[in-house]
Formats: structure tokens, sequence, C-alpha cells
């Protein structure tokens, strides 16, 4: 009877591994490295925000791509950096701005450039199989900037690309936000985005945010400019690896062959 115990007892546990019924340490919140923006490499005396693309000092865990269009930027700024048009971080200390400018451009009297590429953030990880949630937030330029209201609607176009992402991948896909002209600081609204995606094998996976270039979206100073926060990758559940599988596989034999041992003996 012992043996018998011992026998059930290891081929439970073999199922229980395979499916992953185990106690596992908690996955990392956010696969992303500084995906909330809270890391910075800017020096001191640009603590509440700049200009982090033409000054080449990066974001940390961030790859930061210009677009193709004049005066465009990629900030990390504070709740009191150009405190008349950024939106508040949607939470912590820092969010970060995609500076891009569009249309045919009347307000001040300014020429704004349309532009094909707006400026890029985008970061590359190593994903193993398993299901995917992707979450960030977005926002637009609020206030009123020497008498010019800010608001309206502005574009992210979104990529996750991956060999091995089987549903869910994205390609330039376009997310908006809104919000109404003259919006203060602590009125604007954050658009949350999530979106769920799966990987079928280990794979290098990259995820991208540009400065949406569609034209139709430029707010009433014709500015495109977007803010993001809060970015995180997070697995939802693992898929059994092919090793997983195989064990499975013996185990659930394993346990009908010993039923058959079992009715025999006590046949």
């Amino acid at each position: 009877m012992c043996n018998s115990n011992l026998t059930k007892g290891l081929i439970v546990a073999a199922i229980r591994v395979s499916f992953g019924l185990v106690n596992r340490a908690p996955a990392a919140p956010n696969l992303l490295v500084n995906g909330d923006f809270e890391q910075t490499n800017l020096p001191s005396g640009q603590q509440n925000g700049g200009p982090i693309l033409t000054t080449g000092l990066g974001l940390p865990g961030w790859t930061l791509t210009a677009g193709d269009g004049a005066n465009m930027n990629i900030y990390q700024y504070t709740q009191s950096f150009n405190s008349s048009y950024n939106p508040i971080p949607e939470s912590g200390n820092y969010a970060v701005w995609l500076d891009g400018s569009q249309g045919t451009g009347s307000a001040q009297g300014n020429n704004f450039q349309q532009f094909g590429l707006g400026p890029t953030i985008s970061q590359s990880l190593s994903l193993g199989p398993g299901k995917y949630n992707l979450s960030f937030y977005i926002n637009t330029e609020v206030g009123n900037v020497r008498g010019n209201q800010k608001g309206g609607t502005s574009g992210v176009l979104l990529d996750l690309l991956g060999s091995n992402i089987s549903k869910g991948s994205l390609n330039d896909t376009e997310f908006t936000v809104s919000n109404p002209l003259g919006v203060s600081q602590a009125n604007a609204q954050w658009q949350h985005v999530t979106e769920d995606f799966t990987v079928t094998k280990f794979s290098a996976v990259t995820l991208s945010f540009q400065d949406d270039p569609n034209p139709a979206l430029a707010n009433q100073s014709l500015s495109s400019n977007i803010s993001i926060d809060n970015a995180s990758i997070t697995l939802l559940s693992p898929v059994p690896e092919p090793s997983s599988l195989a064990l499975l596989a013996v185990g659930t034999m394993s346990l009908f062959g010993f039923q058959v041992w079992r009715r025999r003996s006590h046949g």
C-alpha cells in the first residue's frame, strides 16, 4: 500500500508540474525595463524635464529614434516641466512626451511641417512561450499657450512585433486620445490601452511607440504631440514547454498503467 501511494504521489506530482499547478515564484510585474519612465539620465539642471533625443542622453531601457520633420524631440518630463501644456504624469514623477508637428500651420504664423515618421521610442526583450498583456497610457497636450488652446485628439502608432507571436501582434496600429480644447493639467484624462498577445516559442519581441503622423489628428495648434506613461508587459499564463508536455504524457500513461495493474492485482 505504501509503495502504491508513493507511486500515485509521484505521478500526480508529475502531472501537476506539467500543468504548472505547483507553486511558482510570482512573475515580474513588468517585463519592460523602465516601463514607468521613472529612471532618468537627465542631468541635475534638467531634472524637471528636457529633450533626451537631441542631447544624446537617452532614456534608460529604451532606444530613441528621431522623426523626419524639423524641431522634433523626445522629452522625459515632470509635472513642473512646460506646465502650461504637459499633462500631469499618470502616476509617479515622470512621463514621456513625443514632440512632433504637422499640418499647414497657422497658429502664431508658424509653418508646421507635415511628417511621415514621428519621434519613436522602442524596446526589445526576449519572451518565452505564454500569454502576455501589454498595457500603457496616452494623453494629449493640454492648457492654453500664448492664447492658443491645446487639446483635441492626438495619436500614437504602436508596433508589437516578433517572429513567434502567434496572436495579437501589432503593426503601425493607431491608438488615439482626446481631451477638450484648453483642458487643464489636472483635468486631462489619460487613455488606458490594454492588449493581449501570445508567444509560441522563445522570441525577441520589439515594442515601439511613434508620434502619429496622421494630420487628421492634429489639435488646434496643429501639434500631434502625445504623452506616454506606465507601459508594461506582464505574463498572464505560461505555455507548457515540450519537455513538460512529454512529462505529462508519461505521467498520464503511468497512471493508466497503475490503474490497470491495480485492478488485475485485486481481481
